[in-house]
């Protein structure tokens, strides 16, 4: 019909506008047209096409495929020749599956988060079948939801272990490039698992994530229910500490060799610790940021030895995932005297340091006080954990914290990054010394007292 009405358009001028607005509507209104169901649907990828409002009316579902993944006691997984798919509302049929059964599967459609799938179902185990090869992914891959609740393969370089209370299974965070995914083992008693903390690992796994209230998805994640799926083909280091001393100024540097993405050794003093979330230490004169879970107390002087994973931060290096340990003490590093026009340059990017500025206000931000200071034409926050002594707007304070470079701007002349923000973690109420107070006779006060003396 749509080719008659172009052909008429071509023969008839008078109708072209006609036939050109019918040409237009007619895509439109295909869209708005389902296509014919059958009355049983019998492939995944039949599902995986309905939309969320088809999904709702509950088709009849008869699906053959194999089990490929376990949410113990919430969902099962299954795939066939043309796509993967889930089943929840757990049937007692459905309680003994393991990855590798072949089933035959009944039910009716379900919405879900993301992807249709069954529910109302029930299975019947057929036998055993080889899994459904894995197909190798990326980051961005997982990200699309192109193979999500599909079997996918990824290799990376493990950042981190820890455990899931609430499934009491372990969850590795692994880096893929400079994307990092989160892979979840749930596989019953998977306790004993090897040192995998800066391995080269190959994963196969289910697709999955966490999605939004907009059935976005949000953040990607590997579902791995067997251990035979985990493959270690790079094992890390025996010793974490042995590996050769690097200095904080070389992290990200020109290296020919190119940065192999494994875990670097760096030396500080400490200057100040976040229990639990980061340490704060000097190599030299440079001051360096070290992200760590690590609950062991140090103090200031504490000589530390680190091993982290080396990334970009708003604007210069820092370590992350990191691991340290005491190895000596030393005097307490002094602050370096500096200014915020100094500041704004980079240079003291996570350092201790000392520096003028004007109070502006003082504002709470939860737990924490925050003091809006400045000076010129530059204004910033300096955090507090605490609550800060008495002061008034318009006083010049002397603080000291560590400097932390906020955003940069990356238009400057000859590819030179250049920081657009800064702000202070004070570290006690006592970095705080008011150098000068505004006089007592502002103007309001003045007009008052005038006021009662007439």
């Amino acid at each position: 019909m749509l080719a008659q009405l172009k052909m008429r358009a071509r023969c008839f001028p008078r109708l072209g506008c006609l036939g050109l607005a019918l040409g237009t509507l007619w895509p439109a209104a295909a869209q708005t047209v389902s296509p014919l169901l059958p009355d049983v649907l019998t492939n995944a990828a039949q599902l995986r096409a309905l939309s969320p409002s088809v999904a709702a009316t509950q088709r009849p579902v008869r699906l053959h495929g194999v089990v490929t993944a376990l949410n113990p006691g919430v969902s099962v997984f299954i795939q066939d020749d043309t796509g993967g798919t889930f089943l929840t509302h757990i049937d007692p049929s459905l309680r003994s599956l393991q990855p590798g059964d072949e089933v035959l599967v009944e039910g009716v459609t379900f919405p879900g988060l993301f992807v249709t799938g069954l529910e109302s179902a029930h299975a019947r185990k057929l036998g055993r079948a080889e899994l459904p090869p894995p197909v190798p992914a990326t980051y961005d891959d997982l990200l699309s939801g192109r193979h999500h609740y599909e079997r996918v393969e990824v290799a990376g370089i493990v950042r981190s272990v820890r455990w899931e209370s609430a499934r009491e299974c372990p969850l590795l965070t692994l880096a893929l490039g400079t994307r990092k995914l989160d892979v979840e083992i749930v596989v019953p008693g998977a306790t004993n698992l090897p040192p995998l903390v800066d391995a080269g690992v190959r994963v196969a796994g289910l697709a999955g994530g966490y999605i939004n209230a907009r059935r976005q998805l949000r953040s990607p994640e590997l579902l791995v229910s067997r251990l035979e799926d985990l493959r270690v083909e790079v094992p890390p280091p025996a010793h974490a500490f042995a590996a050769p001393l690097a200095s904080s100024a070389s992290l990200l540097s020109f290296n020919p060799a190119g940065e192999s993405g494994h875990r670097v050794r760096v030396r500080g003093v400490i200057t100040h610790q976040q229990l639990g979330e980061a340490l704060y230490l000097r190599d030299g004169a440079d001051g360096l940021l070290v992200r760590t879970a690590q609950r062991s107390a140090v103090a200031p002087g504490d000589i530390v030895e680190v091993v982290g994973f080396p990334a970009m931060g708003r604007f210069g290096a820092f370590l992350e995932d990191a691991a340290f340990r005491a190895v000596g003490h030393d005097a307490i590093p002094l602050p370096t005297s500096t200014s915020v026009g100094q500041v704004v340059q980079g240079s003291n990017d996570a350092n201790l340091v000392t520096l003028e500025a004007k109070l502006l206000d003082v504002l709470r931000a939860g737990p924490e006080s925050v003091l809006v200071v400045g000076e010129g034409d530059t204004a910033f926050r300096a955090w507090l954990s605490a609550p800060p002594p008495a002061l008034r707007n318009g006083s010049t304070l002397r603080l000291t914290g560590v400097c932390r470079i906020g955003e940069s701007s990356l238009a400057g002349p000859r590819f030179r990054a250049n920081p657009l923000e800064m702000e202070l973690l004070l570290r006690s109420p006592a970095d705080i010394t008011v150098l000068t107070a505004p006089s007592d006779w502002t103007p309001q006060r003045f007009v008052l007292l005038l006021g009662v003396l007439l």
